[in-house]
């Protein structure tokens, strides 16, 4: 009698165990979507075939998934003991601007896509880059639809300037300032809107900046006759200065909104307009 308790209590125990040894998470669905070429509505796959996939485990419960793991009846393949691997040398150019870029298919949640440019290679003792190199690889990134920025590996050669990189790129590319995209997914709560206040000066439109919630940074933007002009100050800074342009004048319109931490945008308002 005593045996039979204690192997009930033990299978109690077991049973217990069962619902919690296999985590929850198995049992979501993390995406919701339209079929594609490589999601079936249900799952993702690979589309150049599935010989070497194992196959999910079938439906049910968590505490028959346990018992399939346990029993080796959910279909795994064997460890294989050697895997064939076939040896490859990824082109050192592609010529033109074409662009080997099988990742951006892959992306359903439109995450960034921001491929790292080995920008250090200038300048280095072997396989030398030359700036052009560079240049071209920022016009390509710039031309795929869903690439929205790069990434330059590293700052070194921005930093030591090497063969005038860093000048040909604020001259040819980066002839502007820029936000980095958002990242809603992280956090989609605008910030508050900042106070400021806009006088004229001498020779420019002076702000006065006061942060709001969650404000990170200020975009600025000023219409100097047709033109506009963009600038981004942190959060920290009190004032900010638009001057007036050698060409076209003082600032006719000048517009503040704050930018959060994960590149949320504010409202936009108008501080400024020309008397």
């Amino acid at each position: 009698m005593k045996l039979a308790a204690t192997a009930l209590l033990l299978f109690l125990i077991a049973a217990g165990l069962a619902a919690t040894i296999v985590p929850r998470f198995l049992d979501r669905i993390y995406y919701r979507g339209p079929a594609t070429d490589h999601f079936n509505g249900s799952r993702f796959f690979n589309p150049d075939g599935e010989d070497d996939t194992a196959r999910p485990p079938a439906g049910g419960s968590r505490a028959g998934f346990l018992w399939r793991f346990l029993s080796g009846s959910d279909d795994r393949p064997p460890w294989p003991e050697t895997v064939a691997v076939k040896p490859s040398v990824p082109e050192r150019r592609v010529m033109g601007d074409r662009m080997v870029a099988t990742w951006i298919g892959q992306n359903p949640l439109g995450r960034h896509i921001w491929p790292g440019l080995f920008t250090s290679r200038i300048g280095a003792p072997t396989r030398d880059y030359e700036p052009d190199e560079v240049l071209q690889q920022v016009s390509v990134t710039r031309s795929r639809p869903q690439a929205t920025g790069h990434i330059h590996f590293s700052m070194v050669a921005l930093t030591k300037n090497r063969k005038g990189i860093s000048d040909q790129l604020r001259a040819s590319r980066y002839t502007g300032q820029a936000l980095v995209p958002a990242t809603p997914w992280l956090g989609s709560t605008r910030p508050g809107t900042p106070t400021i206040k806009a006088v004229r000066g001498a020779r420019s439109v002076d702000l006065s900046l006061t942060a709001g919630k969650g404000n990170a940074l200020y975009a600025i933007w000023a219409r100097h006759g047709n033109e506009w002009r963009f600038a981004v100050a942190p959060a920290a800074r009190a004032t900010w200065t638009v001057s007036d342009d050698e060409r076209l004048g003082p600032a006719e319109i000048v517009v503040v909104s704050a930018v959060d931490r994960l590149g949320n945008e504010g409202e936009r308002v108008r501080v400024w307009s020309k008397p």
